[in-house]
């Protein structure tokens, strides 16, 4: 069974030739699995055409550009200049063209170009443009190859005519067939099978060429595209890339692998990625990656080994194993458990642990002969060698402890120390004459001199400890990722994208400086350098680049529980263990891939549901978008998870983009954003920057111009309302003063009233003055509140707020356009007459309150009228109204984020009301001053220096309707005012 595998292994190592393929075809996202013709473009991108479509590829998806009307859907070859940017795919009937340009397809009628040529001696020939296995020509056709200003045309077989700058030239050779002609940097070959010759010209003039016989085998096929310039030679199972260097026609071989001997239409390959394009009319497209890792699958999980010699290794089952697999087998073992512990003594004799036993297989019988020590019922979990020759074995013994044994012999009798752990032991390192020692439960230093044992880290899981040169180490975990230790100083390292590093297995280190990573998902390299500058700031984040089963490893899962675990061979390969087999590679043969400078394009979007529509520099949609998709377009070949891709919007913080190249906005309020892209272009060159613009164009009605205007609007009809009261007024008083003049001129022969007739124009004039006073203060809150809400108004951006303080404004207005109506109620309150009716108190208050809602909310404040409905009484209602409005006006000036109360109580021919805040409140002067002022007999008489106009008006009004006002200060906060009026209660 052994060389049963061993067979096994060798037909893997043949097929893979370090190269991964993948196909492509209907059922794996392409159309058809017709592909005609293969080139890239000047901008990177793989373009390819099937039967009735243009296939972009940019190494992550296929874009198909199925949009272009044509009459027939027979596509061909593409024909042009790469670097001019200028190609054209033309159909079966010639008719129309298709232009690929700047990454653009068009439909071209122009009827100048054309696949055929007439010479003027009216012989037409097709153009030869490609040359590849499954093309056919006819024998009888004439062919011709342009060569921008010459024409080389092929006359049925048997002549060559050369036509430059107006010459004919006749070149008598006779050729079999055009499968046997191609062009390479201007020079046109042609083999003779038959002959095992070559003939080659250039400029109609022969050329002397070294050929090589590979060119004439009998199963070597051409493949050849003018347009590309590349040409390859098939034969049997391996493809040749053909070059003309020095005279001399060589082959340089790509690949050897059975998938050659399919014919194909086309063959492309990127020097950039070094991978092989291989088109097929009938099975779709192969893609061909190079990989310099090579698996030796084992059909087992692989754990421990050991370098074996310069190349090779060796394993717990003696197998020994170079990069072409079984070099020879020494037959250790058989059994199944797992081969997790190997070590060489000083004598190279070859450990590992078995149980309770250690097997020794002796060098100086060639292995051969072996032996084993035995440690009774303790099992022997790890071993370790050490300097000085000595070897550190850990047992885990029956009560759970663990034991740390360092010996001085090979023959592992006694130990020369002894240390008893409760932790699991899983890694140990030196340091001089002292150990570091990894558990399940943090890191101890063990002092061997003085027996001394110390905890300096603690909660973590260890798996390995990788001391580097610098005498700092690498300490990997369990699920807790990767951390440099450096003088008890344990520093986290940031994970990767998708938190694989958080279980790494081990770190090798390269002659670049680079890191190598072992992880359950994937193999990462990043840079040491960039490692410890993130140790210095930790806002230099280094780059992880990620190798998987697309860069040609068999399994991505490795494994990190071995020791030793990975370690480098004297021919530089680095070994890693994983799920299926060992990895080994040279690190200087593994290509990191990165995209190019200028390469990431952001020229296309798709607004809503609509076709993609191409821009520069700025996108402009209306505001009542759904949906925003910007495409990028980047030409990258390798594996997706290491394109690094960023964007922020307006200064803020980059956030990693998705890998589908795709970035999608919605929800954006009017106006302007800049969007800044960041592509990673590797540790050389850093990152390329590009900006774009988004500019959300408001509708008239959400630009503010509106906003102000209709704010203005508002204000300037409030003005004109009150303005036209004061007027009527102001009327009202001239027509008084008016009437007054005519008595007095009527009364000016009675002298004896003169003295009273002047009192009243005085008395007049001093009620008008109170009247416009008391206006004036009770309608300054709302007008306050509603100029501050406009000037909020203009200085929000955000629609919904914008809305809200739009609404407290109308709402706000309404109340005060009410309240300019009832103007007439302040012309009553300083008359002498003191009319009496009966009213519902309730409505009163109510009526109050709404005037003063939308102020309330602004400021958090709840007002609660708890009077009773339908509870009359016997007042004057307009001297009672502009009481509780001046009463309200202080406690909603006064209150944020509080509660207003107004109840009520009645008895013995009294209604008392009480307005209760919870606002800052008076002091204890202020109120001590104001109960005083309304016990005053005179009132009217008083100058209220003091205190404010909304206050000497309640006052007086209270005593003008033989009231009690008092003033009390609330237990928490706030105050309280009692009413008192002497009424009636109905």
């Amino acid at each position: 069974m052994r060389y049963f595998y061993f067979l096994l292994f060798l037909c893997s190592i043949i097929k893979g030739q370090n190269y991964t393929s993948i196909n492509y075809n209907m059922d794996r996202g392409l159309p058809q699995n017709s592909v005609k013709d293969i080139l890239k473009d000047k901008y990177g991108f793989i373009w390819f055409t099937t039967e009735s479509e243009i296939i972009r590829y940019n190494g992550q998806k296929f874009e198909r550009f199925n949009n272009i009307t044509i009459n027939d859907s027979h596509l061909g070859d593409f024909y042009g200049n790469i670097e001019k940017d200028s190609l054209i795919v033309f159909e079966e009937g010639q008719k129309k063209q298709i232009l690929l340009q700047n990454r653009k397809l068009k439909v071209l009628q122009n009827k100048k170009i054309k696949r055929t040529y007439r010479d003027k001696y009216g012989k037409t020939c097709a153009l030869f443009n490609k040359n590849g296995m499954e093309a056919f020509y006819f024998n009888d056709q004439n062919y011709y190859i342009d060569l921008n200003d010459e024409q080389y045309i092929f006359n049925n077989g048997k002549e060559i005519i050369h036509l430059r700058k107006g010459k004919k030239r006749i070149i008598p050779i006779v050729y079999n067939t055009m499968k046997n002609i191609f062009v390479i940097d201007g020079v046109i070959f042609i083999r003779d099978v038959k002959n095992k010759k070559g003939i080659a010209f250039r400029h109609g003039e022969s050329v002397q060429v070294n050929f090589p016989a590979l060119l004439f085998s009998s199963g070597s096929k051409i493949s050849w595209q003018q347009t590309t310039g590349q040409m390859f030679i098939i034969n049997q199972n391996k493809l040749y890339k053909g070059g003309f260097e020095n005279s001399t026609l060589k082959f340089d071989l790509l690949l050897a692998n059975d998938i050659v001997k399919m014919p194909y239409s086309s063959i492309f390959y990127d020097r950039d990625y070094g991978k092989i394009y291989l088109g097929s009319l009938i099975k779709g497209l192969t893609i061909l990656s190079p990989s310099g890792f090579t698996n030796i699958d084992e059909n087992y999980v692989a754990y421990s080994s050991l370098p074996f010699t310069q190349n090779a290794i060796v394993t717990p089952e003696g197998l020994v194993l170079d990069r072409n697999g079984i070099v020879k087998d020494y037959h250790f073992n058989n059994y199944q458990q797992k081969k997790l512990v190997m070590i060489y003594d000083r004598d190279n004799n070859i450990l590992h642990a078995r149980g309770s036993a250690i097997l020794r297989f002796h060098k100086n019988t060639n292995y051969k002969t072996s032996d084993s020590i035995n440690f009774g019922n303790r099992t022997v979990t790890k071993m370790f060698s050490l300097e000085k020759n000595r070897i550190s074995i850990i047992l885990a013994n029956t009560d759970n402890t663990n034991s740390l044994n360092i010996y001085d012999s090979d023959r592992l009798e006694k130990p020369i120390h002894s240390f008893r752990f409760t932790d699991e032991i899983t890694s140990l390192s030196e340091i001089e004459s002292n150990y570091l020692i990894g558990t399940d439960d943090g890191i101890l230093s063990l002092s061997v001199k003085d027996s001394k044992i110390k905890r300096i880290v603690k909660d973590i899981n260890v798996k390995q400890i990788i001391k580097n040169d610098d005498g700092t180490f690498w300490i990997t975990t369990k699920k807790q990722g990767i951390f440099l230790l450096d003088s008890s100083r344990l520093v986290a390292l940031p994970p990767d994208k998708n938190e694989a590093l958080l279980s790494a297995h081990y770190i090798l280190e390269d002659a670049r400086k680079n890191l190598w990573i072992s992880t359950n998902n994937g193999l990462f390299k990043t840079s040491k350098d960039e490692i410890f500058a993130f140790v210095k700031d930790k806002n230099k984040i280094p780059h992880y680049y990620r190798y998987d089963t697309k860069n040609g490893l068999l399994n991505n899962e490795f494994n990190g529980s071995s020791l030793p675990n990975a370690y480098q061979l004297g021919n530089a390969d680095f070994i890693f263990p994983s799920m299926m087999g060992f990895v080994m590679f040279n690190p200087a043969d593994i290509q990191s891939y990165y995209p190019k400078k200028g390469e990431l394009r952001i020229e296309r979007v798709k607004i809503d549901e609509q076709n993609i529509q191409y821009f520069k520099d700025e996108i402009k949609v209306k505001s009542d978008f759904t949906n925003i998709k910007i495409l990028l377009d980047i030409p990258y070949y390798s594996n997706d998870q290491n394109l690094s891709i960023s964007v922020k919007q307006n200064g803020g913080s980059f956030k990693n983009m998705t890998g589908d190249g795709e970035l999608n906005l919605s929800n954006l309020k009017p106006g302007k954003y800049n969007l800044t892209f960041r592509i990673f272009l590797g540790n050389k060159n850093g990152y390329e920057y590009k900006t774009i613009v988004v500019d959300v164009v408001p509708f008239f009605y959400e630009t503010k111009i509106f906003y102000g205007f209709t704010v203005l609007l508002v204000i300037i009809i409030l003005i004109m309302i009150i303005d036209a009261r004061t007027k009527r007024l102001s009327w009202r008083n001239k027509k008084l003063r008016s009437n007054l003049q005519e008595q007095n001129i009527r009364l000016k022969e009675k002298t004896h009233k003169l003295a009273n007739t002047e009192k009243k124009l005085a008395s007049e004039s001093e009620y008008q003055k109170k009247v416009i006073e008391s206006i004036s203060h009770d309608i300054t809150t709302p007008l306050k509140f509603i100029s501050s809400l406009s000037q909020k108004l203009s200085e929000s951006n955000g629609p919904e707020i914008q809305k809200q303080y739009f609404d407290s404004i109308c709402k706000s207005s309404e109340e005060l356009y009410k309240f300019t109506n009832n103007l007439k109620e302040y012309a009553e309150l300083f008359k002498d007459s003191n009319s009496k009716k009966v009213y519902d108190i309730y409505l009163i208050v109510e009526e109050k309150t709404t005037f003063f809602s939308e102020i309330a909310r602004q400021k958090n404040i709840k007002i609660l009228n708890e009077i009773q409905p339908e509870l009359f009484i016997s007042t004057n209602k307009n001297i009672l109204a502009v009481i509780l409005h001046n009463l309200l006006d202080n406690a909603v000036k006064n209150t944020e984020n509080g509660i207003i109360e107004i109840r009520s109580n009645d008895s013995d021919n009294t209604f008392t009301i009480f307005i209760k805040d919870s606002g800052r409140g008076m002091s204890e002067e202020q109120i001590l001053f104001y109960n005083n002022l309304s016990q005053t007999i005179d009132i009217d008489n008083l100058a209220f220096k003091k205190i404010g106009l909304g206050l000497r008006l309640v006052i007086q009004l209270v005593k003008k309707i033989d009231g009690e006002i008092t003033f009390h200060k609330n237990e928490l906060q706030g105050t309280s005012v009692v009413l008192t009026l002497k009424t009636d209660i109905l």
